[in-house]
């Protein structure tokens, strides 16, 4: 493969060679480690999705989990059930009619047998059936969440201890944290540590957004929020006034409601992490805008209006104005149950009612819960354990009881049981204890943006 056009290319071939020398070293080893920046956890989820297709050029056998890290006692039965389903809808699987005995693990944790036992007989079998003589099978975890660092330390060293043979486990550390630091000590000389300070994956992307036509305004605009984030970066206002105001009216020569939208909603994410009074009126304009191309049926608004309405209720938060901040993100879970956005939409909701209940806005709140969790109901029982609903689905079966209306109530709690299990109530965080951050993160705002023009 010829990569030296593509830098992203050959960041990929720079972490197949450290893994390779790394590996040599230590043949013996069970669990490898890349220690990173968080912000380049999708060049790793990049990494091991090339090297788990036939595209990969290390010798091992990957399998890649995204699976969430939420309570130590399912762990092993969520990685089986998502193990099982992304077996299900390989297309390489499909294509050449691959047969592999799926359901009878699925049975053996219905039955009740311990699900890492489970899980560990699947890796073996797995082993033994897919991969060639003396290759070893490298199980990847990148898990989407980690609500207990503790507990996944245990629960990689108890699954680690019992690896079978020609059964690697791969991880990710965030630098410099140490989050996995006991379980990578655990095992001493049988745990590897990849420290990747040096890849310069920001510094890649900027240079490949950057580059190209100087007249194309979709490389001009893409300077422009660059240059604006190094402003804030550095505290100089100016220099994110004098950019913004460059990339609106790249946006207004272009002609597209959504690039001009776009324009007004980085331009005020940006002030807003000054707090500057302006980001009220560069909001309001944005939302113009976007609510203009969003009723012409433009694809890329829904997107668009959905941060500015966040950002709008950020506004209004740091401004301590709670009833109009949890206005503003109430229209915000509306608009994204009004797109059938599913996740997204019940975690807006979730974020709706935790605004509305600090607020005393019980009208907005019994909304938000009542939203949120019947926008869960085209989802599967797979889609929603990877979503926030048992926190709506808990306060909304409350208030309907307090309203009297049980069998509504009865008939949440028979639905949560039957996809989190029968104590599904009892881990419930109050609206409190958890999620504090209501400000939107610029720097995911930017990824997400669809800028092509």
């Amino acid at each position: 493969m010829n990569n030296n056009h593509n830098p992203i290319a050959r960041i990929i071939e720079n972490l197949q060679y450290r893994w390779s020398q790394a590996t040599r070293k230590n043949p013996d080893y069970k669990l490898i480690c890349w220690s990173i920046k968080p912000e380049e956890a999708t060049l790793f989820s990049g990494f091991y999705k090339l090297e788990s297709s036939s595209y990969g050029s290390l010798p091992e056998f990957f399998i890649v989990l995204l699976t969430p890290f939420e309570k130590l006692e399912n762990y092993s039965g969520q990685l089986i059930s998502d193990w099982i389903e992304m077996w299900l809808q390989d297309e390489t699987v499909k294509e050449t009619k691959s047969f592999w005995d799926t359901d009878s693990y699925r049975r053996k944790v219905s039955s009740g047998i311990d699900p890492d036992i489970v899980l560990l007989s699947m890796l073996a079998d797995f082993q033994k059936k897919f991969c060639e003589e003396k290759q070893d099978l490298v199980l990847g975890l990148l898990p989407r969440s980690i609500t207990n660092f503790d507990e996944y330390n245990y629960w990689l060293i108890k699954l680690a201890e019992k690896l079978p043979d020609r059964v690697k486990l791969s991880l990710t550390d965030h630098l410099d944290k140490g989050y996995l630091i006991k379980c990578c000590h655990f095992f001493k000389e049988k745990s590897i540590t990849i420290e990747c300070r040096d890849l310069n994956l920001q510094q890649v992307i900027r240079q490949m957004a950057t580059s190209g036509d100087s007249n194309d305004p979709g490389i001009n605009f893409r300077k422009c929020l660059f240059e604006m984030a190094d402003g804030v970066v550095a505290k100089k206002e100016k220099q994110v006034i004098a950019w913004g105001e460059k990339a609106i009216l790249i946006g207004q020569k272009s002609g597209l409601k959504s690039l001009l939208a776009t324009a007004y909603l980085v331009y005020a994410g940006f002030l807003l992490q000054l707090k500057k009074e302006k980001t009220d009126e560069l909001l309001n304009k944005g939302i113009l805008i976007a609510k203009s191309a969003y009723k012409t049926g433009d694809p890329e608004s829904t997107g668009i209006l959905l941060q500015l309405y966040g950002y709008k209720s950020a506004y209004q938060s740091i401004c301590g104005s709670k009833t109009k901040a949890c206005h503003w993100m109430l229209k915000q879970a509306q608009l994204a149950v009004e797109n059938k956005m599913g996740i997204y939409a019940i975690s807006t909701c979730r974020m709706s009612a935790r605004l509305a209940k600090r607020a005393w806005e019980n009208d907005i709140y019994i909304e938000s819960l009542r939203l949120g969790y019947h926008a869960g109901g085209e989802l599967s029982d797979e889609e929603l354990r990877t979503s926030e609903i048992t926190i709506l689905a808990y306060y909304y079966a409350k208030e309907l009881r307090s309203e009297n209306q049980i069998e509504e109530a009865n008939e949440i709690d028979k639905r949560m049981k039957t996809v989190f299990g029968n104590d599904w109530s009892e881990t419930v965080p109050s609206f409190s204890d958890k999620h504090g951050q209501t400000m939107p993160d610029i720097k995911e705002t930017i990824k997400n943006l669809n800028i092509n023009s």
